[in-house]
């Protein structure tokens, strides 16, 4: 059916990947972070997880506590629950505060509501702190202390998404978590875009799972020794995501907030820097190679464009149902237009006759198409599917229409 996509990053890769043809030799594979290495496919892999909640924001006024003790000295204790939840389960804390004669300073994170016996997590405004979520310490959540009043009439407590830590073997999972906790999770977007966070904040969360990155790859090359590791990092694709305002057609375009972007941006590189050079510190040059990838690079991206909308307006039918003749798929500034062509398709009512004629059509309405406000054309490259082998692009899953568009238009 046209309308069912799917991730590029779940789709299994159709030739023998590096990973793959080193351990075929009979050598040993370690990914960490690497995007779509299945099970087997190397000796160690560490994925990245995927949240098991979503990120929220604990505000608390001065009724929502309660004092639980009164310690020799006058010292009132006060407590307020907390609970944290996944997609299966609710995990029940307490949120500990000491009434001192100069105001609330340190927050306690515990399962009971005594001090006296050791807390989980004890952190002041500004911090971060994290709680486990499993005896195994595979899964937890980061949280940090956004704001507290020394009158307590503002307490803000950013919790994090929770994720579990997703590795194999077994025996390789448990000794990772012990040298280097629970997978933390990356700057999170959402939470930035709902204002629970800011730029800061999101990139604290950045550095933090890119630190975690390089300790998993440090003790798996200090004590397993693979002849391939193959190491993900992820702040400057986080940040350029992100930070990438270089246009004053981008929406939020300022000059100030364009050089404090610019600055985030160097900050990203420049921890990139360091962590390589923190991962290859001792190492022997001449016996180690080492290959720094990207998979893509940035560029301002200022307008979107709604693809089905437009053929729509051309009198092609991309409704989903009977008489859909086609459907546009856009992933960022690449287009693939499938038409829904009898016999092939499942549902396709296309014939071959009309198939070219269609094709034709599409061809001529993204070829005409252009901004309104500013003339430019909004595709640089339209090409039917006979077309692609020069592009490279050739490939079963390919659009009977592929177009890529001038730098700063998306779908």
């Amino acid at each position: 059916v046209l309308s069912q996509t799917v991730s590029g990053f779940s789709v299994a890769i159709g030739v023998e990947t590096l990973a793959q043809a080193v351990r075929r030799q009979g050598k040993k594979v370690s990914t960490i972070g690497w995007p779509n290495v299945s099970s087997g496919q190397a000796n160690e892999i560490v994925r990245y997880s995927s949240a098991d909640s979503r990120a929220w924001v604990a505000e608390k006024s001065p009724e929502d506590w309660k004092v639980v003790k009164v310690q020799a000295d006058g010292v009132r204790i006060l407590e307020s629950p907390l609970t944290i939840k996944t997609k299966n389960k609710s995990y029940g804390f307490h949120l500990l505060l000491k009434a001192t004669p100069g105001g609330y300073e340190d927050v306690y994170l515990d399962d009971d509501e005594v001090l006296s016996n050791g807390t989980l997590a004890q952190i002041r405004e500004g911090q971060w702190g994290s709680v486990a979520l499993n005896l195994e310490g595979t899964q937890g959540a980061w949280f940090k202390l956004i704001a507290l009043s020394k009158d307590l009439s503002v307490f803000k407590l950013y919790i994090g998404a929770v994720h579990t830590t997703d590795a194999e073997p077994p025996q390789y999972l448990h000794d990772i978590v012990k040298a280097a906790g629970f997978f933390p999770g990356g700057g999170n977007y959402y939470a930035l875009q709902a204002g629970q966070i800011d730029e800061n904040v999101y990139i604290e969360q950045e550095e933090r799972l890119n630190d975690w990155f390089i300790h998993i790859a440090t003790y798996t090359q200090t004590f397993i020794g693979p002849d391939l590791l193959m190491l993900y990092q992820s702040n400057i694709d986080g940040a350029g995501h992100q930070f990438y305002l270089t246009s004053p057609r981008q929406a939020g375009y300022t000059t100030e907030r364009a050089a404090l972007y610019l600055h985030y941006l160097e900050q990203a590189y420049k921890k990139a820097d360091q962590r390589v050079g923190l991962f290859l510190e001792g190492k022997d040059e001449n016996a180690n190679n080492v290959f720094i990838v990207s998979d893509h690079g940035m560029a301002p991206l200022h307008t979107i464009v709604h693809i089905n909308e437009l053929l729509k307006q051309a009198g092609v039918r991309v409704e989903s149902g009977p008489h859909r003749q086609a459907i546009g798929v856009g992933s960022g500034g690449a287009l693939n237009v499938y038409i829904n062509l009898a016999g092939r398709e499942k549902e396709g009512i296309v014939s071959i006759a009309d198939y070219e004629k269609l094709q034709e059509k599409i061809v001529g309405v993204l070829t005409d198409f252009t901004d309104p406000n500013s003339g430019e054309k909004v595709f640089a490259i339209i090409k039917k599917k006979t077309e692609l082998k020069d592009l490279g692009l050739q490939h079963e899953n390919s659009g009977d229409i592929v177009a890529l568009a001038t730098a700063g238009y998306y779908m």
